[in-house]
């Protein structure tokens, strides 16, 4: 009888130990286990998706209006799974124009946000000592921007935030590489410029 418990003690010892290892497993693949269930649910889709579709994310927009966003896109399928996934994984957006893929699990879709790769921009980079009508010309062959149209927002000063005794935007627009979003007007792009030489003049 002894040697009978003992063997049964050893079986139930073991068979927790599987147990334990397998919880571990899916604790550590949580994300692919879910991805699986889900899938197989019907509540997301499966893989990295097929085609491509540009998403855009506004100034402040919270995670509940991106997660809806993607849905009415198609880039995922319930609203629910994409969502209750970015607050597991404390998820932080940015805005600016994204290219992504049609029908992709929200796994893949968030992987994809966080991937710099998939961001829509257009890199600018803008020597010191350069003089405004040069600087403009750089602005206007990277982003495709007419000339013109970036003279006139240089002009107008107060839209810039440059201060009101100063003549013109000489020497305000800082020099950097930036990425500037396609969609963003000339006049955004000077003033990010510009908030990026008062940023650098609150440092001294």
């Amino acid at each position: 009888m002894q040697t009978r418990a003992k063997f049964l003690a050893r079986r139930l010892i073991a068979l927790f130990g599987v147990l334990a290892l397998l919880a571990v497993l899916v604790f550590v693949n949580r994300s692919a286990v879910r991805d699986a269930l889900d899938s197989f649910t019907g509540s997301d889709f499966p893989g990295s998706g097929t085609g491509s579709v540009v998403l855009t994310i506004e100034p402040g927009e919270e995670g509940s209006s991106v997660a809806q966003e993607m849905v009415d896109l198609g880039i995922v399928k319930t609203y629910r799974t994409i969502y209750k996934l970015i607050l597991e994984r404390d998820f932080k957006f940015y805005p600016g124009s994204f290219i992504m893929k049609l029908q992709m699990s929200s796994s893949a879709a968030l992987d994809s946000l966080a991937d710099p790769s998939s961001r829509i921009a257009n890199r600018v980079t803008i020597r010191e000592g350069i003089r405004i009508d040069e600087v403009l010309s750089a602005i206007s062959k990277k982003t495709g921007m007419n000339l013109d149209v970036l003279e006139s927002a240089s002009k107008d000063l107060p839209s810039l935030g440059i201060p009101s005794t100063e003549v013109s935007a000489e020497g305000w627009l800082f020099p950097a590489t930036y990425e500037f979003d396609r969609e963003l007007s000339a006049q955004q792009i000077l003033k990010i410029m510009v908030d990026r030489t008062n940023t650098e003049l609150d440092r001294y």
